[in-house]
């Protein structure tokens, strides 16, 4: 998905997915005396592209980069 965002609204995708990759992980597969779970980084990087995925398809705009040509 080409989509040129700003650093904030990359890093709130990034919380965001990783909150929802997180939890999903939590559900299915509980870490046993762990706290970190490696499946976690997996979904939480899933997560936030399906956050982007979605926003991208209900035409939710973000403020965009200013891209100059040379």
């Amino acid at each position: 998905m080409h989509v040129h965002i700003t650093i904030f609204w990359t890093i709130v995708l990034g919380i965001i997915g990783s909150i929802i990759g997180g939890a999903v992980t939590h559900m299915f597969s509980r870490p046993t005396n762990e706290r970190y779970h490696p499946a976690g980084l997996i979904f939480s990087t899933l997560g936030a592209i399906l956050v982007l995925f979605i926003c991208y398809k209900l035409k939710i705009h973000f403020p965009q980069i200013e891209l100059i040509e040379r």
